[in-house]
């Protein structure tokens, strides 16, 4: 994963730079400038630790989920809106960013087989 992906990913999921400052010791502000795109060449053990981050926060997302029967039908009822407007997400920021992410790691499993 390179550093701009990661941004993206930290992005799209809404993490903030006081979460990543709690579990990577990074600083706030400093990791708030790197977010907002205020830091133009962050140092590059700042960009080893936010893809470190980056990458550990995808690992857990990978994690499985149960849900009831009623979850289930509610997430096959969005899943079929999704696909239905899935060109109309795409003019989206945040839908686009995690297709972009989503299709990267798709890519990367390809590739590993």
């Amino acid at each position: 994963m390179t550093f701009e992906e990661s941004i993206k990913y930290i992005k799209l999921k809404g993490f903030s730079a006081y979460e990543i400052h709690q579990d990577t010791g990074l600083n706030e502000a400093g990791v708030r400038k790197v977010l907002n795109n205020k830091v133009a060449n962050p140092q590059r053990k700042t960009r080893e630790i936010i893809i470190e981050f980056a990458t550990k926060a995808i690992q857990n997302d990978n994690n499985d989920v149960t849900l009831s029967a009623e979850e289930l039908k509610r997430m096959e009822d969005l899943a079929s809106d999704v696909i239905k407007n899935h060109k109309k997400l795409l003019q989206t920021e945040m839908y686009s960013l995690w297709f972009e992410v989503e299709s990267q790691k798709r890519v990367i499993e390809i590739l590993k087989e």
